[in-house]
């Protein structure tokens, strides 16, 4: 995609099952492989990944990080307590549910996964005096190592999943299960805030009284020992915040104070802005997410950003970020141009919960032979304006 007015023909994207993202957009209507039993034990089982740029051995002890330690601890810092990504996975199979109202994938699949996963976050961190789950020791994401409490991704995807859960039809969980998960959505604490040090995000929470409020990490954390800006998960994965929800302002503060821009490879600028209705960044991360080329043999791979050759991440985040753009959902409300530029035309062809498809074109900002299916969703449509 050029960064001048550019044609998109045609464009089919329907949600996927990618590791690390929330949506994967495909330019054929795919089905979607289900998780094998074999593929959710492996995934509820996070202590054997480790990135590929992550050190081996611990260099003031020469152990490898590979290792369990002296009491059964993944040895790596950067995943000992990465159980998040599990969360992730519900929230990417509730996805599917959503768009297939497939029942029987519920029951199957959605709820076996689902089920060890919230046990782990109710049983696992004692509560504290008022109730409250304590979520220390872990980590926020990778950046935020071992030291953190109470860390945003965790306790966001929480909150994204459970209602979603605790909303699906009767007979797909026991009332055991449903008190269960109830119980763990009123004791999650709260999602930490402070305020920006010189603009930006605060070091080791220790914020600014003069500073612009914004959403923290976690509420207690150390230095930075990566490149990521857990505190958005809250805005994607994690959609709690975003155009047409409460506090919109708050999240895109937090996202203007991010100490890590990022918009190529697996970066999160590009779907951040889109939810965020940051129309101009979410331009500007998907076109380089599209024309992110390396220097390898094969000219039209994408460079290698941190990860491997060749790069899938530049393709999977660019159409997501696109797809974001034109449409967002929540519920039964359809969305469309949240964060679309007035000077991009395109043929779309989006599927949308409900068993629902959206096609139509958009041209200057406008948006005409518009086809919803099946028609009675058409009024669940809304399309944004700039500033709505």
């Amino acid at each position: 995609m050029k960064a001048t007015a550019t044609a998109v023909k045609t464009i089919m994207l329907i949600p996927g099952m990618s590791s690390g993202t929330r949506f994967v957009a495909l330019i054929s209507d795919i089905s979607i492989s289900q998780l094998s039993g074999a593929d959710h034990h492996r995934l509820s089982s996070l202590d054997h990944i480790r990135p590929s740029n992550a050190r081996s051995s611990d260099s003031s002890t020469g152990r490898s990080l590979a290792v369990p330690d002296a009491i059964g601890r993944q040895g790596s810092r950067w995943m000992r307590y990465h159980t998040q990504g599990a969360i992730e996975v519900i929230a990417q199979m509730l996805d599917q549910y959503d768009i297939t109202q497939d029942a029987e994938f519920a029951r199957k699949d959605v709820m076996p996964f689902a089920e060890p996963v919230l046990a782990y976050y109710d049983l696992h961190w004692q509560r504290g005096a008022d109730g409250k789950i304590r979520f220390s020791p872990t980590q926020s994401i990778e950046t935020y190592q071992l030291d953190a409490v109470n860390p945003t991704p965790d306790i966001a995807g929480l909150e994204d999943v459970l209602p979603r859960l605790l909303a699906l039809p009767d007979g797909m969980a026991s009332l055991q299960q449903r008190q269960a998960w109830k119980r763990l959505l009123a004791d999650l604490p709260p999602i930490a805030t402070g305020r920006t040090e010189n603009g930006k995000l605060p070091q080791l929470a220790k914020s600014d009284p003069e500073g612009t409020p914004t959403i923290l990490p976690a509420e207690q954390y150390g230095p930075t020992r990566n490149h990521e800006n857990p505190q958005l998960y809250v805005a994607f994965p994690y959609r709690l915040y975003g155009v047409g929800k409460p506090d919109l302002e708050l999240a895109r503060n937090t996202f203007a104070a991010r100490l890590y821009p990022f918009d190529r490879c697996w970066g999160q600028d590009g779907p951040q802005a889109a939810v965020l209705g940051l129309t101009e960044m979410a331009k500007k991360a998907a076109i380089n997410e599209f024309t992110d080329y390396g220097d390898e043999r094969f000219p039209w791979f994408w460079m290698t950003g941190g990860d491997w050759i060749p790069d899938l991440d530049n393709g999977g985040t660019g159409m997501m970020t696109l797809q974001l753009m034109l449409m967002q959902t929540e519920g039964k409300r359809i969305q469309l141009l949240p964060a679309w530029p007035r000077d991009w035309t395109a043929d779309f062809k989006l599927h949308a919960p409900y068993r629902t498809t959206v096609e139509g074109h958009v041209e200057n900002g406008k948006i005409t032979h518009l086809k919803v299916d099946p028609q009675e969703r058409v009024r669940d449509v809304v399309i944004v304006t700039p500033g709505s």
